[in-house]
């Protein structure tokens, strides 16, 4: 199955991949960001993601759920930035 984005905390990649586009830009800050920018990234050199169907993640979020929104909140804004900073080129 070929995705379009993948967030990098499930991903792996090839070592070269990652060096032909300068790896993760430092200066997004913001959780979230990283992930978009790196697939934008990749995606517009050619790259493609696949996804593992039978793989399973497990992840330690936080059982407040207050938390977990605000998790995710800075996720849309990480996201945000990383898109507006490709549309600028």
């Amino acid at each position: 199955m070929h995705l379009n984005y993948i967030p990098t905390v499930n991903a792996c990649f090839k070592k070269t991949s990652l060096i032909d586009i300068g790896g993760f830009d430092t200066k997004l800050n913001f959780a979230g960001g990283e992930d978009t920018d790196v697939c934008l990234r990749l995606r517009s050199k050619g790259y493609y993601f696949l996804k593992a169907l039978k793989a399973l993640v497990y992840h330690d979020f936080s059982s407040n759920f207050l938390d977990f929104c605000r998790l995710w909140i800075k996720y849309g804004k990480g996201t945000q930035m990383a898109i507006s900073n490709s549309e600028r080129g």
